[in-house]
């Protein structure tokens, strides 16, 4: 049961990213996880560009906890502990910053939620990243098929022609 009083958060979204959860969503990056840090640089790679991101990994160098900025991200190690506890005692910690949690996990989910935080599966975070290969290949920036032109046209009531031309460029 949610606490009576929730956290009230305002401001930017700022991205909480479990990372190695995510990385087990994304087959390409899953298929590097026989070396972490290759799997968790490659995903780093990926969401570099978004603003206020935290990417916060389990274990780390020696098993220490650490904190560093890599590529304009906030990259965070957990040491010893789950990171699912390093995000909860940092969500803890901010209770003011508007938070989105990126993560599969239905407890991390949970506790998250019951501080405020939305979260996002990781399947519906991956499918809003830009496409690591340029805009040019982002499927959300291709122009649309010729089939979805005619649809929206007749859901807007709008037949070829209907502006006096015949419906071709010249």
């Amino acid at each position: 049961m949610p606490p009576r009083h929730a956290p009230t958060r305002r401001g930017p979204v700022h991205t909480v990213i479990d990372a190695h959860n995510l990385i087990h969503a994304d087959a390409q990056l899953r298929a590097r996880m026989d070396e972490p840090e290759a799997a968790r640089a490659a995903l780093l790679e990926r969401v570099r560009l978004l603003p206020r991101l935290r990417l916060v990994c389990d274990g780390g160098p020696g098993g220490q906890p650490s904190v560093a900025v890599r590529q304009g991200v906030t990259v965070v190690y957990s040491g010893r502990r789950p990171a699912d506890d390093a995000i909860v005692d940092w969500l803890v910690a901010h209770p003011q910053l508007h938070v989105a949690v990126v993560t599969d996990d239905g407890a991390l989910a949970r506790r998250s939620r019951i501080l405020g935080a939305r979260v996002l599966g990781c399947a519906t975070f991956l499918q809003g990243l830009p496409s690591a290969l340029g805009p040019e290949h982002d499927a959300r920036r291709a122009p649309p098929s010729a089939a979805d032109v005619e649809q929206w046209l007749r859901i807007f009531g709008i037949a070829p022609g209907a502006d006096g031309s015949d419906g071709t460029e010249h």
